[in-house]
């Protein structure tokens, strides 16, 4: 017993000391094990309980579809639909424009009552179609929910994604390319605009925040504040300017503050890591650890090789006293860093 602690003790050491030194990496999301971009739809059949009829998944070729594939077993789960949903209801004006198809499908087998209470806060107008024998879930391989299939008039899948804060703009764009009315180049000019020049207060603001990742690497974090602060004062857009001072509040317990800067920082940039995996361990420790969960598995899906986040899963785990799950990402983070150390040697 004594040195399976000693064990963990001494992997969480090591771990804890690359984390603190190194930084993340990235990969793309495609959140079906079973489908890739270019494959035909399976078949599947789904119930409408509106009145008991059906359709199956062959039948949309004709035109372009989206399916939204979503769960409401969890809290977490329902949250995330709610959210995932009331978007969708928001994009359906632009949809209907350039005639795409909208099926939406619960995948989970959900009771009519949670159901009722995720469509009726979504304000979804849209009919909920049931994968009543789980015929889609398996055929596709969904690995999380919400998530999105974008299919051409053939049936042919275009594209895919899970729920994230730009999950509307890149749908949205992505349909745009499949239509012929933008290029993707086009597309990602759009969801990442990138400046040609600073002006003199964004070059004060970055050098400000350049000071501050020194201090923190220093663990000088009083003086890291003052330089965060200083350096939003100089460009108060400077999205990791909010994100290190969100992170940096989380660990002084300010739980407010860190929500706030956080919340701005994101904004500004969806898809700072750093800045979603901060969001994660303050909203766990709001009380919400289950939804900070299901956060951070869907940023695996972009992020697989990234330590830190592995690193903060397995804290989460250990919150819920799931210390299997805990071990196995704790072992995942310490790999993963010591890849990266090698690589850069």
């Amino acid at each position: 017993m004594h040195t399976r602690i000693l064990c963990k003790i001494v992997l969480l050491t090591l771990v804890f000391s690359l984390y603190i030194f190194l930084s993340s990496g990235v990969a793309e999301s495609f959140p079906f094990r079973s489908l890739a971009v270019g494959d035909a739809i399976p078949d599947a059949t789904l119930l409408n309980p509106a009145d008991n009829s059906k359709i199956r998944l062959h039948d949309l070729k004709g035109s372009p579809a989206i399916l939204v594939f979503w769960g409401g077993d969890l809290a977490a789960k329902k949250k995330r639909a709610i959210t995932a949903l009331s978007e969708i209801e928001e994009l359906l004006p632009f949809l209907n424009e350039k005639n795409i198809a909208v099926r939406v499908i619960n995948a989970q087998g959900d009771s009519d009552t949670t159901i009722a209470e995720v469509t009726e806060a979504a304000g979804l107008t849209l009919p909920v179609y049931l994968d009543f024998n789980h015929q889609a879930y398996g055929e596709l391989g969904i690995y999380i929910m919400p998530s999105v299939l974008l299919l051409d008039k053939e049936g042919v899948t275009v594209a895919g994604m899970g729920y994230s804060k730009k999950m509307t703009a890149t749908l949205k764009g992505e349909v745009e390319i499949l239509l012929g009315e933008k290029t993707r180049e086009q597309v990602e000019a759009e969801l990442n605009p990138v400046m040609v020049d600073k002006p003199a207060t964004e070059k004060e603001g970055n050098r400000h925040m350049n000071m501050a990742e020194v201090l923190i690497h220093k663990g000088q974090l009083e003086a890291a504040e003052r330089e965060l602060l200083a350096a939003l004062e100089s460009n108060p857009k400077l999205a990791e300017a909010h994100v290190e001072l969100g992170c940096l509040y989380f660990q002084q317990g300010k739980m407010v503050e860190a929500r706030h800067n956080l919340d701005s920082g994101l904004e500004l940039d969806p898809d700072s890591l750093r800045g979603e995996i901060c969001a994660a361990q303050v909203t766990a420790h709001e009380g919400e650890v289950e939804l900070a969960i299901e956060d951070l598995q869907a940023m695996l899906f972009r992020n697989s090789r990234s330590p830190e986040l592995h690193y903060a899963l397995a804290t989460l785990y250990e919150m819920q006293e799931n210390h299997l799950l805990a071990a196995q990402e704790y072992r995942k983070s310490y790999d993963l860093l010591l890849r990266r150390s090698n690589f850069d040697e």
